[in-house]
């Protein structure tokens, strides 16, 4: 795999470019740029198109490969872990601001990524929502385990999925 890269995720640029843009034109009038929040900020997970792509680029060839889809909703800002060709994507962004509990996990065999079942994070002591965090995250690898750090976590999110 050390010749491998794999590029997963990420935001759709037309709509985050657009909201500077937004953001920018509306700068001298509060109302508006209130307004360009708002819009941008409460849309449906599914409508800022999120990358579910997995890209794979051959370093040694110098060629790229798209290596299918992953399993569930795009994501951007996974952490990701690497080791025993086993591949872990945990949390990411579904939208600005709401992160997923879902963590996929993935085997890499002869050259070609095989989806496993997805797990879930736990809730953290006294919450009742898994995994749901803030934009505050930390990611760590340990040599035998992952270990995936969070800030916090915040009730009640999975209602902002609309």
């Amino acid at each position: 795999m050390k010749r491998w890269l794999l590029i997963t995720g990420g935001v759709n640029e037309h709509i985050f470019d657009k909201y500077f843009i937004d953001i920018a034109a509306a700068a001298a009038d509060e109302s508006e740029k209130n307004k360009v929040i708002y819009n941008y900020f409460n849309k449906p997970a599914k409508d800022y198109f999120f990358n579910k792509i997995v890209f794979i680029y051959n370093a040694k060839e110098n060629t790229w490969k798209n290596a299918g889809e992953l399993p569930g909703a795009g994501t951007a800002g996974s952490s990701s872990v690497m080791g025993n060709n086993f591949l872990m994507l945990i949390n990411g962004e579904l939208k600005p601001g709401l992160r997923t509990d879902v963590i996929y996990r993935a085997m890499w065999d002869n050259d070609k990524l095989t989806w496993l079942k997805n797990s879930q994070l736990p809730p953290s002591p006294g919450e009742t929502t898994a995994g749901r965090v803030g934009p505050e995250h930390f990611r760590a690898i340990v040599t035998v385990s992952c270990l995936s750090v969070v800030a916090r976590n915040f009730s009640g999110s999975k209602t902002k999925l609309y």
